[in-house]
């Protein structure tokens, strides 16, 4: 799955940033996200729509947290 153009991994990248891009996640709406993730700025994927942030959104506060524990 490529996250340059899956929206889920696009979603996730805004929500988390990554290289030069900041993370957006809880400073954005999902209009906000899903108009920076839809931009021209040499992305060649599809638009992604404010639904599809809220429901990653709602996914990723429904998921149990991830664990640092080494085993």
């Amino acid at each position: 799955m490529d996250e340059r153009t899956d929206a889920a991994g696009r979603i996730a990248t805004g929500f988390n940033g990554r290289g030069g891009m900041p993370a957006f996640e809880g400073h954005l709406d999902d209009v906000a996200l899903s108009a920076i993730l839809s931009s021209a700025w040499g992305n060649t994927a599809g638009p992604v729509a404010p639904a599809e942030v809220a429901a990653i959104r709602a996914g990723a506060a429904a998921a149990p947290p991830k664990s640092t524990t080494v085993h």
